[in-house]
């Protein structure tokens, strides 16, 4: 906890608790250092052992600074902004703040997540950030507001295999629609396609639900979910023991049938399985188009998060941070 916020006991003791960085156990802090001997990193304090490096300190010329996009790096960026003196305004297409937060939040155990979204909302109250939700950017919306810089935080798209055979079927959905709530998987055997944490994260969710699930993966099964530190990703796949999640690795979504999936392996034998839901989990994509509409259009354009490319929470706050400290 002192490494999210070193100054959490002079936070408390002035009955500032909401403005306490909270740590959201993600243990980067100590996996960072003892599995590659790099130093120390945090997740939601992007300063910690770079102090020196990442002061903060007040712009020599303020600006407008438009931030498209409310997840954890817009929300950073116009945080930093904000303290350096620069006038911010951060627009969000959603009815709320939090982007890939508030689906991040939705698998079991992941319950920390939910404390960074209301305590950057919180900072950026206090710094007077105009937020405004329910408002998407555009490049119309940006010629009018005319910014002298524009940061760009929308994030990234579900990556959709749109040449297999049946994957529009109504029995398929993508894994942040599950998480989301935006679809449902009514049925009882679910085949999850794709390895990464996200698809071994909603495959976890299920199985909690008393699904039985499949995860499907082109990589060997020592490469499940490789995107998480090694602690936590040991305690998720044992759960998914405990569940009985099965697993096949090296294998290929061919199409997805009437009876259920069609998976080629390795040595191109098809396996034909029964499945009543099918849940894609083959990654996402970074969503690059306004950033092509609003080339050559504003002073400063800058792209952040996974929009540039999809990765974790971590990279997305520190980039926030870096761009905010240099404009």
């Amino acid at each position: 906890a002192l490494i999210a916020d070193p100054e959490l006991p002079r936070k408390a003791a002035e009955g500032r608790a909401e403005d306490i960085r909270t740590c959201i156990a993600c243990m980067v802090c100590a996996d960072t250092r003892k599995t590659n001997g790099l130093p120390i990193r945090c997740t939601v304090n992007p300063a910690v052992g770079r102090e020196r490096d990442y002061r903060i300190t007040p712009s020599e010329k303020p600006r407008k600074v438009l931030v498209a996009g409310g997840g954890p790096a817009g929300m950073e960026a116009a945080r930093v902004s904000a303290m350096r003196g620069h006038q911010v305004i951060l627009c969000e297409r959603d009815g709320q703040l939090g982007g890939i937060l508030n689906i991040g939040a939705v698998p079991p155990h992941k319950e920390e997540i939910k404390t960074i979204t209301p305590h950057l909302a919180t900072q950026l109250k206090k710094l007077g950030v105009e937020v405004r939700l329910g408002k998407e950017v555009t490049s119309e919306l940006v010629q009018e507001m005319k910014p002298d810089v524009v940061i760009l935080a929308i994030g990234a798209v579900n990556r959709i295999p749109r040449d297999v055979p049946g994957i529009d079927r109504e029995n398929v959905a993508a894994d942040l629609d599950v998480l989301s709530g935006k679809a449902k998987v009514e049925g009882k055997e679910v085949f999850v396609i794709g390895g990464g944490l996200c698809g071994c994260e909603v495959a976890e969710l299920l199985a909690e639900q008393g699904k039985k699930v499949t995860i499907t993966t082109r990589r060997p099964l020592e490469e499940l979910a490789p995107n998480i530190e090694p602690r936590p990703r040991k305690l998720l796949l044992q759960r998914l023991a405990k569940y009985g999640v099965k697993m096949m690795a090296n294998v290929r979504l061919e199409a997805v049938t009437d009876e259920g999936v069609t998976l080629v392996d390795k040595n191109w034998v098809r396996h034909t399985l029964k499945a009543d839901n099918v849940v894609l989990s083959a990654g996402m994509v970074a969503d690059t188009r306004l950033a092509k509409t609003l080339e050559g259009k504003v002073p400063k354009l800058y792209m952040i998060g996974d929009c540039v490319e999809p990765r974790t929470i971590l990279d997305a706050i520190h980039e926030g941070y870096r761009v905010a400290c240099k404009i």
